[in-house]
């Protein structure tokens, strides 16, 4: 960095190393850029910053839109609707397309585009755009995303895909209304298909499976977030930020808003059509009220045990069952792709409060056209749902769920992070009882009794805040910075997290025969243990790094623990799949014609 030529910006900028506009002689120092690779990111002060200097217009620039669907949470109520959004590119989407439409979206927003200079020599010219009655191609910006969605000439609209003005809600509700309740879903299923539609760039609603799930089409974080804005602008109802995951498919998310439309859609009508009044929070010394902000406090706070036990309390209230046979209900498992090579993946999320299928979303992008992937569903993270008393109970449920998603077919079980221990429990299980797993994949699982922890605990040194507490509130941090993206920590999320947090130190690792594969990242989310990019502390303490203390085959992934279900997916996927092909060929199934 001391080699480079530094000078002082010309534009002011807002930095994300301190979170204000950057002073002078600030930037060109090569301290401030190596601290910046260093230091944790201020990514909401910084958008912060940038909004009370009059920012409203935020264009990213990079292969995807990693950033975008982040900056909505940074907004306040009532900036949103002033504020614009732009990835200029996206991923599998053509590049030359996505550039135009974020110009696009921008010079509809207000900004100056020089249209000259970008369409010189190319031939262009200004034409008229037809306005007949009977035309039915649209020709004009009206993409019902969040951040405006993608601008596609003539595309064709789902038939319940209203105009994005304000009046939309009225208009669909005042459809609705006059539908018998068969109708009504139909209509519905029509809404959020032609959106997703929009939001995932598609050139017709057709190309929209509403029995599909969410995850397996291709939604991501952002293109959730998008759904679900659009959604909540075309019917005037406030959708959950959970609402996209959990309930799955278009089908079910219409269902969904049918019941919280009810019988009288004027009046929601009525509603959406009036002005929103934001209500102000309480001032900063309002007791926390709700268990979401009773555990952030405590884990603000630093008083882990305290939370963690305030979350057990919780979760003893709750009903709970002891076999499978005794789960009354619980969501099913949700594919995320399809693909004729064996054997199939099934993968178990991390009972933490992300817990989820949109946890693998990214991974089994990379598996599509290859082999199926599959993700079981812990019971206890929705509403109505009961939790497992016990580890064998939770392992019955997932036994059953994997013999029922494979049949007579090859498979692997995949876990993330404790997830992994609840999946090797579920194979000791299942060949136990004669179904035997092709292999097992655990990808950077933390044992609770690792030795570091274990001695730091038992010789009372400082050291011990700073294993087993430090690395339980630098995990909590990182969901907790993830909420935002995946959907409010509820109490049935934040209790059910609670009773697996104290499963999981009762589940330690059993004899199994099948090949276990362990994945873990190179680099630390613990400040302690060094700064992220740097594969160990400054005095060489590696206790960070997870391990499996029965016999595996290690591969280590770049990023952290976080990152390697993110966006170092694509290189776990290609770990993942280069080990599977080396196992031998009476576990692997190769498609027909290879």
């Amino acid at each position: 960095m001391s080699g480079l030529a530094y000078s002082e910006p010309r534009t002011p900028v807002v930095s994300n190393v301190t979170g204000r506009t950057a002073t002078p002689g600030e930037l060109t120092s090569p301290d401030y850029w190596v601290t910046h690779v260093r230091e944790a990111v201020r990514f909401n002060d910084a958008i912060r910053a940038a909004v009370a200097r009059g920012v409203t217009r935020f264009v990213e620039l990079g292969p995807d839109a990693v950033l975008s669907g982040l900056v909505q949470p940074c907004l306040e109520a009532g900036e949103a609707e002033r504020v614009t959004v732009v990835p200029m590119m996206r991923k599998r989407r053509d590049e030359a397309r996505e550039v135009l439409a974020g110009l696009g979206l921008l010079h509809a927003g207000g900004a100056a585009v020089d249209w000259q200079a970008l369409y010189k020599g190319s031939g262009a010219r200004a034409v008229d755009l037809p306005t007949y009655a009977f035309q039915h191609r649209r020709y004009w910006i009206d993409s019902p995303a969040l951040f405006g969605g993608a601008v596609t000439e003539g595309l064709d609209s789902a038939a319940g895909q209203e105009p994005s003005d304000g009046l939309a809600a009225v208009r669909l509700l005042a459809r609705l209304a006059e539908l018998p309740a068969p109708e009504q879903e139909k209509l519905l299923i029509e809404v959020v298909v032609g959106h997703m539609a929009a939001v995932l760039g598609h050139d017709s609603a057709g190309e929209v499976d509403p029995e599909r799930g969410f995850l397996e089409s291709g939604v991501d974080s952002l293109s959730a977030t998008e759904l679900r804005m659009s959604l909540q602008r075309a019917t005037g109802l406030e959708v959950p930020a959970a609402a996209v995951f959990d309930l799955g498919n278009p089908a079910r998310l219409a269902s969904y808003l049918r019941t919280e439309l009810g019988s009288a859609p004027s009046a929601q009508a009525s509603a959406a059509a009036a002005p929103r009044v934001a209500v102000a929070a309480a001032g900063p010394s309002r007791m926390p009220e709700t268990l979401s902000e009773l555990f952030r406090a405590a884990v603000k706070e630093g008083k882990m045990a305290e939370g963690t036990a305030l979350l057990n309390a919780v979760a003893e209230l709750r009903p709970s069952f002891r076999t499978a046979s005794q789960l009354h209900t619980v969501s099913p498992p949700v594919r995320l792709a399809r693909g004729p090579r064996g054997p199939s993946l099934i993968c178990f999320p991390s009972p933490m409060a992300l817990a989820g299928a949109q946890q693998y979303a990214r991974l089994a992008a990379n598996f599509r056209g290859v082999r199926d992937v599959h993700v079981v569903t812990p019971p206890g993270f929705v509403d109505g749902e009961q939790l497992p008393d016990s580890v064998d109970a939770v392992v019955d449920h997932f036994a059953e769920s994997v013999r029922r998603l494979a049949g007579d077919e090859p498979f692997a079980l995949v876990g993330y992070s404790s997830g992994g221990q609840l999946a090797h429990a579920t194979a000791s299980r299942l060949e136990s009882e004669g179904v035997m797993p092709a292999a097992i994949v655990l990808l950077d699982t933390y044992l609770p009794t690792d030795e570091s922890d274990e001695q730091a605990a038992a010789d009372g040194s400082a050291n011990a805040d700073d294993s087993s507490d430090g690395l339980w509130a630098q995990m909590l941090d990182g969901m907790l910075e993830r909420e935002d993206a995946f959907g409010i920590f509820t109490a049935a999320r934040l209790s059910a997290m609670g009773r697996y947090s104290s499963l999981i130190t009762q589940c330690g690792p059993q004899s199994v025969a099948a090949p276990v594969l362990f994945v873990r990242p190179t680099e630390s989310f613990m400040g302690r243990a060094g700064e992220p990019g740097a594969a160990v502390s400054a005095d060489g303490d590696e206790s960070w790094r997870s391990s499996w203390p029965a016999p595996h085959t290690l591969r280590e992934i770049p990023g952290n623990h976080f990152t390697l279900l993110e966006n170092s997916a694509p290189t776990t996927a290609e770990s993942v799949e280069k080990w599977l092909e080396s196992l031998p060929e009476t576990i692997r199934i190769e498609p027909s014609g290879n």
